[in-house]
C-alpha cells in the first residue's frame, strides 16, 4: 500500500490524540515564528548593506574622511558608526601623543 506524503500526514493527524495535535500546533507556531524571524533579518541585512554602498560611495567623493560624518542620512549604514569609532579612537591617540609630548 503506497501512500503519498500528505495522506499519511492526514491520516496521523486524524488519528493523533490531543498532545500530539498541541504539540504539531506548537511546531507549526514555532516554524512560522522562526521563518519571520529569518526574513526580517535578511531585510535587515540587506537595507544594511545599501547604506554601506552609500557610505563608500560618500568616502569616494569626500575631499576628507571627516567629511562624511557630516552627513546624517548615512548614520543608519553599519559602516557609518565603524567610521566613526576608527575617527575618535584616532583622536584620542593623537591626543594621547600630544601630551605625551
Amino acid at each position: 500500500m503506497h501512500q503519498s506524503l500528505w495522506q499519511l500526514v492526514v491520516t496521523s493527524y486524524e488519528t493523533s490524540g490531543s498532545i500530539e495535535r498541541v504539540v504539531l500546533y506548537l511546531l507549526m507556531a514555532l516554524s512560522v515564528l522562526s521563518w519571520a524571524i529569518i526574513l526580517m533579518k535578511f531585510r535587515m541585512l540587506t537595507l544594511a548593506r545599501v547604506a554601506n554602498e552609500g557610505v563608500l560611495a560618500a568616502l569616494d567623493t569626500a575631499a576628507h574622511t571627516r567629511d562624511v560624518l557630516d552627513r546624517q542620512e548615512l548614520a543608519r549604514a553599519p559602516l557609518f558608526v565603524a567610521l566613526q569609532a576608527a575617527l575618535a579612537t584616532r583622536q584620542s591617540i593623537s591626543d594621547a601623543v600630544a601630551m605625551g609630548r
